[in-house]
């Protein structure tokens, strides 16, 4: 009978961390780029109105200018 091959606790522990490593790359990566194109509509709306707008305002610009 063949002895069935496992992979070594170390190997898995690695795996694992790659992964962990991967997916919060991944999250911080969309939680940047949302942030950075909100202050981008953010500016757009400001100049559009010639004051500084409030969040709603912004979002609300966001939402028509889609």
């Amino acid at each position: 009978m063949k002895k069935k091959l496992r992979l070594r606790k170390w190997v898995k522990n690695t795996i694992a961390i790659i992964c962990f490593f991967a997916i919060a790359y991944l999250f911080t990566h969309f939680i940047l780029n949302s942030i950075n194109k909100f202050d981008e509509v953010a500016q757009k709306c400001d100049e559009s109105k010639g004051y500084v707008c409030s969040y709603y305002e912004a979002r609300q610009f966001l939402i028509d200018n889609e």
